[in-house]
């Protein structure tokens, strides 16, 4: 191949970093920022620049929520907003969903679903009401972990 011409090979590899960059950039913030990887993982999946991606990867475990969204170039505001309204949309389908499928747990656990503000628990519970009796339905919700932080 001549110098002109471009190597596959290397364009290859360039794209396998970039990919195991993001990868493990959103690994991170999952550990370290799960309550913004739904607002973070476009903004990494989309990003071209392996060293930006070095250095979000490299400070994810150092920085709290607010530091963490302004170094990616989000407003904290905004994103306060925008998760509040989506924890509240979610909040409200699980409880119409528990209600319906599941009527006297709902009496035991819907102050529990009411004070939840972690969305993945809200999307867990809302998917498991549908498929679980009573008893597997209260277990699930009384032994998780979102019940020992409140």
């Amino acid at each position: 191949m001549s110098e002109l011409t471009p190597n596959p090979y290397s364009e290859g590899k360039a794209a396998g970093r970039l990919e195991l960059a993001r990868e493990l950039c959103t690994a991170l913030t999952r550990k370290h920022h799960r309550s913004l990887l739904r607002r973070v993982e476009p903004i990494v999946a989309t990003c071209q620049d392996p060293a930006r991606l070095a250095e979000w990867t490299l400070r994810a475990s150092e920085l709290d929520d607010v530091e963490f969204l302004e170094m990616l170039g989000v407003d904290p505001k905004a994103h306060a907003w925008e998760h509040a309204r989506e924890v509240a949309n979610a909040r409200q389908l699980c409880v119409s969903t528990v209600r319906r499928t599941h009527p006297l747990v709902h009496r035991l656990v819907g102050g529990l679903i009411d004070r939840c503000t972690d969305l993945e628990q809200l999307e867990q519970w809302t998917a498991a009401a549908p498929t679980t009796n009573d008893d597997e339905f209260f277990r699930l919700v009384i032994y998780s972990d979102h019940c020992w932080k409140i």
